[in-house]
């Protein structure tokens, strides 16, 4: 499809708008800056491709006849050998002297020279004399391949004596031009001619411009436009032989053509320097196309692994979580509240040993600096360092650019991740070190209804069944005085005495069964908080792998959408 100005013009203001986003990632800073450049330069030269000039060059070896066919050319002596002796390395410019100004040309890193003539024929056309390519110097022959760019039409001009000449085609293979703006001129054929019937010369001719034809095809350009002339003769004759085609070549050059025809022939060029300076983009797309794929395979490897990853890591977190439970989490000192009577009294006798043991009972725990041992803080550390380091394997063995694995470790950021699970560890730990010691109050409720029990069997045993039978028959203050006073004399007999030693010898055993009890129940509860906690702490772990995968899947997408619009730019 044809491209337009108007496109080149927008898909390289798109291309200028990424690079200064930096949306462009396979580039150093100062390759952008160059391409930046570049575009710069291009989007001048694009903007003053409306010019009415159309501008010839003619590029030829050594005595090929150059000026000659300039001459024939502009009906007229413009050129001459002499413009050329003092500027063997110059590019000659032959422009009217009533035209307006030269177009903007980069002439900075190529020496050049400006002839006015004043011949009609060539008013509105530049001429651009170049030098010959096989007198060119390796500095020169950059520049002037670098001024090519300038041109809407390129003369390729050779003789019969020169046009087997390699160098001539190897000059061909590196110039970035418009195949169609490209004009083969096999010149001074008339020598074929010389001596010679017109059959003989014809033949030669035919056999010449095959050969010449051959050559061309074989350097990489289809269907080339040629002509076999004579420009000596142009130049001299107004009646030309039939086998001279100067007079096609010139109503080619010089076709009148209106200004979609002129600017046809600049798009032509123009389009072609812009796939180009668009090429470059090649290497980004490819780029982030392995980019793509470098973090798919990222997201897969984790979310394949996380499960064996949290796992590998349970012996240590079970044996940690066991160590800071009974340390922090074990309620041994301060006021036993689960407990209630003897059993109260029993556990605060206990805890005062512990105290003389040096065991601080009634300290809290101290959790503040609570942090997981080194084994397990290394071993975490190591899966998060074995992610990155996965991952910038990957982005070096596709061999993309140091931005690349920038973005990789900026997404993944290893280091802020690590001290965020070990913050949200901690915070976890303090959150189960906040609550509550369980209340108990079944078994509180419990030790309360045996204590009663076992205190109306002593009231019972001391009132006599003599004194609580007739108070139960009849029920008043006299009888309950009664009983009062039998309690307090049994009390004071031998047989109280017994009795109220079994109930303080039951108080004792029941205190103590009550007492191993509750550090059974605090057992089964300090598990439960165990294994509540381990479960918390592998769900953050996993949460964290998750999320380490989410980050890649962003930038993922991220890249998938930085590789369409890229892709975008050029796509025809």
């Amino acid at each position: 499809m044809k491209t337009t100005m108007t496109q080149i013009r927008k898909e390289l203001e798109r291309f200028q708008e990424l690079l200064k986003k930096d949306m462009i990632l396979s580039f150093s800073g100062e390759e952008k800056a160059a391409l930046l450049g570049e575009i710069e330069e291009f989007g001048q030269r694009l903007a003053a491709v409306q010019a009415s000039f159309l501008t010839i060059g003619i590029l030829g070896g050594t005595g090929v006849g150059k000026s000659t066919l300039m001459n024939a050319l502009a009906g007229a002596a413009i050129a001459s050998t002499s413009h050329r002796r003092p500027h063997t390395e110059h590019v000659l410019i032959y422009k009217h002297e009533d035209a307006g100004p030269l177009p903007v040309l980069d002439m900075e890193n190529l020496p050049w020279h400006e002839v006015t003539h004043n011949a009609d024929a060539v008013k509105h056309v530049l001429l651009c004399d170049l030098p010959d390519y096989d007198s060119l110097a390796d500095e020169h022959r950059q520049r002037v391949i670098a001024f090519l760019k300038h041109l809407d039409v390129l003369v390729w001009l050779t003789s019969l004596d020169k046009y087997g000449d390699s160098r001539f085609y190897e000059f061909l293979r590196e110039v970035p031009k418009a195949e169609q703006n490209f004009i083969f001129v096999l010149n001074k054929v008339d020598i074929l001619f010389e001596g010679k019937t017109d059959e003989e010369g014809y033949d030669q001719l035919d056999r010449a411009v095959i050969t010449f034809r051959n050559h061309i095809l074989d350097h990489e350009v289809a269907d080339p436009l040629m002509y076999a002339v004579s420009s000596g003769e142009a130049a001299d004759k107004a009646d030309l032989s039939p086998w001279n085609q100067f007079k096609a070549f010139r109503q080619h050059v010089f076709l009148q053509r209106d200004k979609k025809q002129v600017m046809a022939i600049k798009e032509a060029n123009m389009d072609i320097e812009a796939g180009r300076l668009f090429s470059s983009l090649e290497r980004e797309t490819r780029d982030l196309e392995a980019f793509v794929s470098v973090l798919d395979e990222g997201v897969r490897e984790i979310r394949g692994r996380r499960t064996s990853l949290v796992q590998m890591d349970l012996p240590a977190m079970d044996s940690w979580l066991d160590s800071i439970v009974m340390s922090g989490f074990m309620p041994y000192g301060g006021d036993p509240t689960w407990l209630v009577g003897p059993g109260y009294g029993i556990a605060l006798i206990f805890q005062s040993f512990q105290g003389r043991s040096g065991r601080s009972a009634e300290e809290p725990a101290d959790f503040s600096g609570l942090k997981p041992p080194e084994e397990i803080i290394l071993s975490y550390r190591k899966r998060f360092e074995w992610a990155e380091e996965h991952l910038i394997h990957a982005v070096h063995r596709q061999n993309l650019a140091a931005a690349f694995e920038e973005k990789a470790r900026e997404t993944l950021k290893v280091e802020t991740r690590f001290d965020a699970l070990g913050e949200r560890f901690f915070n976890t730990l303090l959150s189960f070190a906040a609550k509550p010691v369980p209340a108990f109050r079944a078994f509180k409720l419990y030790q309360a209804s045996v204590y009663a029990l076992l205190f109306a069997f002593l009231l019972i045993a001391v009132g006599g069944q003599g004194a609580w039978l007739a108070f139960l028959d009849e029920p008043g203050a006299g009888k309950a005085l009664q009983l009062l006073i039998t309690m307090i004399d049994t009390i004071f007999s031998t047989r109280g005495l017994a009795a109220l030693g079994s109930y303080a010898l039951l108080n004792l055993f029941l205190g103590f069964r009550f007492y191993r009890r509750s550090r059974r129940l605090l057992q089964k509860a300090s598990q439960k908080t165990r294994e509540a906690l381990m479960l918390a702490l592998s769900g953050i772990w996993e949460e964290s792998l998750d999320e380490l995968a989410q980050g890649l899947e962003g930038l993922k997408s991220e890249t998938a959408s930085r590789l369409e619009t890229i892709s975008s730019i050029r796509k025809r």
